[in-house]
Parts: C-alpha cells; structure tokens; sequence
C-alpha cells in the first residue's frame, strides 16, 4: 500500500470484499469513479465490460457498507447524463428531462438501480449524473481539438444536438459542495448551467484556436467511424 503525503493507494479489483473494505471505516466521502472508458466500439465483449465495470464495483461498496459500524458519511456514485434522450429541442434535466432508450441509457439504468437499491441509513446518497468533462490532458477535449488542428472540426451530424459539458476544476468543487450540503442527497446532474449545441461547441473551440476552417462530419462518416461490430 504505497503512500505519499497524505495520499495513500490501495488497490483491489473492482468486484470482489477485501483488505480496502477497512479503508472505508470512518471516510467522510467516498466517490465510486469505476467503469471502462466507452471510447470503444460496442462489441458484445465491450458491451459485457462496460455494464459489468460499473455495476460490480457499485454492488461491492454498497455490500462494504453495510459492514461497516463507522460507514462513509456520503456515497457519490458518478453516472452519466446520457440516461437522457438525444435532445434538439430543449437541454434535458431533472425535471423536464426525459430518460432515452438505447443501449447507453440501459448501462446507466441498471447502474443507478444497483446504486439505489442498497440501504444504507447512515450513509448519504448522491447519483452524480455527470455530463463531458472538459480538461487539457484527458478525456473529450483534447480529441475535439486534434479535430479541429487537423481541420476537421466542423459541426458532426446536423449540429444541433445539446452537449451537456462541465469542466474539471467545477467537478472537484461539486463533489466538495454536495458533501457540505447535508441536505442533498438521489438524483443531481453535474454539468454547466446552460448546455450548448454541437456547432456553437466547435465554432467556439476552431475560434479559440486560430482554425480558419473545420470540415464537419456528415451522419453517414460517423457512423462509419463508429460502427459497431457483431
């Protein structure tokens, strides 16, 4: 278990009871950020991983919990804003939103159900549905802007479809917001107040970077590029 600082890292396996469960004895907060990156093509085999990297490990805490007699003060379960629909017509959330159909929105399903379906009397519950993440080094915008240094950063699909977007620095503020708020607790989406259409997104991003022009990306090219295989 190697430590530095006040840092300490333990490791287990994302499905199974273990040394790490005594870790949790006495936490303030524990943020579950487990699941499979879906920067991949949905094969069965992926398909079978994605759902299982997210409900295991969900099913793992809530069973750790209930052993502990000083268990976390708060349980975050990250999930996704893309349990609801594709939306053109209006930014989905809370309240007018409305949950989608598809594969994506049924791993987020079961994933939340798993979550909620633990009681837990001494430990808060918080579904955190995040939306993209914005940040330099990882994750959607560094793809976006190789797109748009490679002068493909135009509009994908009609360009009209919502992206639900926050950035990195505000995730870690959130968390630290929801702990202090003892008043909170089910279902909060985790994004910027207003979401913004694809081609606003990349126009914004071609501008910021200088880019005279962005090719977009026709539905037919996307979905050659993100074909699913059988």
């Amino acid at each position: 278990m190697p430590q530095q600082h006040n840092i300490k890292t333990v490791v287990w396996d994302g499905h199974h009871g273990g040394d790490w469960i005594t870790e949790l004895e006495g936490a303030d907060l524990l943020i579950n950020l487990c699941g499979k990156n879906v920067n991949c093509r949905y094969t069965p085999q992926n398909r079978k991983d994605i759902i299982a990297s997210r409900v295991n490990p969900t099913n793992a805490l809530g069973a750790a919990i209930g052993t502990l007699n000083n268990p976390p003060q708060l349980w975050i379960n990250v999930t996704s804003a893309t349990i609801y629909r594709h939306a053109e017509d209006h930014p989905q959330d809370e309240e007018t939103g409305e949950i989608g159909y598809g594969f994506s929105i049924d791993v987020c399903k079961m994933w939340e159900e798993t979550f909620f379906g633990f009681t837990t009397p001494n430990t808060r519950k918080i579904a955190l549905r995040m939306g993209i993440v914005l940040g330099r080094k990882d994750g959607v915008f560094p793809r976006l802007l190789n797109l748009v240094r490679a002068g493909l950063g135009g509009k994908q699909g009609n360009g009209q479809q919502y992206i639900s977007w926050i950035h990195e620095h505000d995730v870690a503020k959130c968390t630290e917001w929801l702990f202090e708020r003892q008043d909170i607790d089910g279902v909060i989406n985790c994004t910027a107040p207003h979401a913004i259409k694809n081609y606003e997104l990349m126009g914004r991003l071609r501008s910021t970077y200088g880019a005279v022009f962005g090719l977009p990306m026709p539905v037919w090219l996307l979905d050659l590029g993100a074909r699913k295989q059988n």
